[in-house]
């Protein structure tokens, strides 16, 4: 016999036992959103009323629609917090065999019981959360500075906030119905919200470890929030986990890309453990309540599933801090030891027992093993990782970045800033035989220990969609040569200099800077600076090895595009005949070299030894210029700065070079010593 007492009534019941829920959601909520609100927009207008250096309208318009929209850091704390709270306290009963026993005793059926505890849950939330939206969005108008734009953002982030509330507070129901206890209900719920990005991080740091050939696909300079973990918020690593994939979503929304993805993953997510709670809800005993895992049979694959990675990660971490890297055996010792110290404290937590903590030997000896195992696996390649070179018939192309080589021609830098992984996957060869026999070396000496020897990334597009991504360390000389062949490939070079990143763009001005250092902005119109620029882009492309190699910048050209604050900065050369010739049309003759007679001084500095030498005589000037460049001195290896102090009613001011290491001469050895 069921009972006829209809849902709604039920649900009302339930809201009315948890009103210190939501009274506890409500004033944090508030505290977070409107007040900080409020509190904020006094702050930032009175900064704008008092001219605060810097801080402008457009600057409060930005911060307020961070706050409204995805980058409001607290409010995501805040959800992922009542989601806990609102799974916990309404599955708790779960885990109580009085209150169990009571519920289940009522003419209710399990699957109603379900959607009134889960409904009311989301309600907790839900209700609270939309009327300190709406407060917000009135005390906004009511200053004046909503607008439509605003509206869509605000109600775009309310969603996605919602949308993954959902998420977190299901997989929160599942642990409370897959658990008898609330600390392993609590340990279930968070290893369910992060699971897979903990494993995706382990094993990056153990490949970056332990195989001298992997690529690190996450660049050091774009991780968002987890940049000790190697995990990255902007690419792919959001479907690792439900609360990276709100993180994510959050962050590519805020950079104005709809995620599909992660939004479909959060759906599904929501819907699968959504029906395998209410499965398990029926499913689940009650003589269970009080016992650490509801289905006795999961207690293993638990703490499997959690003393392994653990064990790894802490005998990684262990062996870091005592500098064993060289030692084959250490690190396979603590990896045994660490997971099977974390396999004991879990079955600890299970049993609160010391006398049982070794009963389930099977599960405590598998932990072990498969510690080993994957240590193994990582530590002596036994998958032959690193050697591994896809065949050149599987080969469509091939993308190739050489740190030394690349980083010379990105100085002087552009502010916008492009990964390596960024350029290997906008720039690829088809005609790539040299680059080819490079990798073969690579893989084949990937554990040189030549001094000279440079890092070279490639990435491998195969025909059969799939990407490779490697790092060679290979000899100086094969690196040369395969720079050599590389700036005869127009194509490459196209790549490397980003020359169709701007050929569409319109700039709001264009700035050059000549050999001594002194920036000119040129006046002259939108049409001359598109000649100016495919002009400067001819030469450059054009530009042969020696050109780009044997000589150091005789200036800068710098165009910064309309409506944006990146701008594209490039070396000029004495080779660049037509852009300097233009130029000169335009009415501005550049010096290409420092004269001698214009210098008063030379101080040279080398960092390394500390010693310091002053030139002032017109023959140690003269032997001295034609090595400088303005190129800071990690790319020529040689830590020598020149402070070169130029002559009165010339230029007055003193200007920073550095050495090209290729040349030296003999007035400078002695400071190489």
């Amino acid at each position: 016999m069921t009972s006829k007492i209809s849902c709604i009534k039920l649900i009302k019941e339930d809201l009315r036992q948890r009103t210190w829920l939501i009274a506890i959601l409500s004033t944090v909520t508030f505290l977070f959103q409107p007040l900080m609100l409020i509190i904020g927009i006094n702050e930032k207008t009175n900064w704008i009323n008092t001219v605060t250096p810097g801080f402008t309208m457009k600057d409060f318009k930005f911060w307020l629609f961070n706050f409204m929209g995805f980058n409001n850091n607290a409010l995501v704390f805040c959800v992922i917090l009542f989601a806990i709270l609102c799974g916990v306290s309404g599955f708790y009963y779960l885990h109580s065999k009085e209150k169990l026993n009571l519920i289940h005793s009522l003419p209710i059926r399990r699957e109603r019981l379900f959607f009134i505890q889960f409904v009311s849950g989301f309600l907790i939330f839900l209700i609270p959360f939309t009327l300190n939206l709406l407060v917000s969005m009135l005390s906004i108008s009511f200053q004046g500075y909503m607008s439509l734009e605003l509206l869509k953002v605000s109600f775009a982030a309310f969603g996605i906030h919602v949308l993954f509330f959902l998420l977190l507070y299901t997989l929160t129901v599942f642990s409370m119905i897959m658990t008898g206890k609330l600390l392993i209900g609590l340990i279930v719920t968070l290893s369910l919200f992060s699971y897979g990005t903990l494993i995706v991080a382990l094993f990056r740091l153990l490949a970056m470890r332990f195989f001298s050939t992997y690529f690190l696909k996450v660049d050091a300079y774009w991780f968002s929030w987890f940049k000790s973990l190697y995990i990255t918020t902007d690419g792919t690593d959001g479907l690792s986990s439900p609360l990276l994939a709100y993180i994510s979503t959050l962050n590519q929304m805020s950079d104005q890309t709809v995620p599909y993805k992660l939004i479909l993953f959060s759906v599904i997510g929501t819907i699968v453990f959504l029906l395998l709670g209410i499965f398990l809800y029926r499913l689940r005993p009650t003589e269970t309540a009080g016992k650490p895992i509801a289905f006795p049979k999961a207690e293993s694959v638990l703490k499997i599933l959690l003393s392994v990675p653990l064990g790894i990660g802490a005998a990684f971490y262990l062996d870091s801090l005592a500098n064993q890297a060289s030692n084959n055996i250490v690190i396979f010792i603590l990896a045994i030891l660490c997971a099977f110290i974390f396999a004991i404290v879990i079955e600890f937590i299970y049993t609160m027992d010391l006398k049982h903590l070794f009963v389930k030997k099977g599960a405590l000896l598998l932990s072990v093993i498969l510690a080993f195992g994957i240590t193994a696996i990582y530590k002596f390649d036994l998958f032959k990782y690193d050697n591994y070179i896809p065949k050149k018939n599987e080969i469509e192309s091939i993308a190739i970045y050489m740190d030394d080589f690349n980083t010379r021609f990105n100085y002087p830098i552009t502010t916008n800033v492009q990964s390596t992984k960024d350029f290997l996957d906008s720039s690829a060869l088809k005609d790539f035989g040299p680059v080819y026999q490079l990798a073969q070396k690579g893989a084949s000496l990937f554990d040189m220990t030549d001094e000279t020897a440079q890092y070279v990334n490639l990435k491998y597009n195969l025909k059969n969609g799939r990407s490779v991504y490697r790092m060679y360390l290979i000899n100086e000389t094969d690196v040369q040569n395969c720079s050599k062949y590389l700036l005869n490939n127009q194509q490459y070079k196209e790549a490397l200099f980003q020359t169709n990143l701007y050929s569409s763009l319109d700039f709001q001005y264009v700035e050059v800077t000549d050999i001594y250092q002194s920036t000119s902005k040129l006046n002259i119109s939108a049409a001359q600076m598109k000649t100016l620029l495919d002009i400067y882009q001819k030469d450059l492309v054009n530009a042969s090895y020696f050109d780009l190699t044997s000589q150091f910048p005789s200036g800068t050209i710098n165009f910064a595009p309309k409506n944006s604050s990146d701008t594209y900065m490039r070396p000029l050369f004495c080779s660049f005949t037509n852009t300097y010739d233009y130029l000169k049309e335009l009415g501005y003759d550049l010096p290409t070299k420092i004269e001698s007679d214009n210098v008063q001084r030379i101080e040279a500095t080398n960092h390394d030894n500390q010693k310091n030498i002053v030139f002032n005589t017109p023959e140690d000037i003269a032997k001295i210029l034609p090595k400088l460049t303005s190129v800071p001195y990690y790319f020529y290896k040689k830590p020598i700065e020149f402070i070169v102090t130029f002559k009165s009613n010339i230029y007055s001011s003193s200007n920073l070079f550095y050495l090209n290491s290729e040349q030296i001469p003999d007035c400078l050895k002695g400071l190489l010593n």
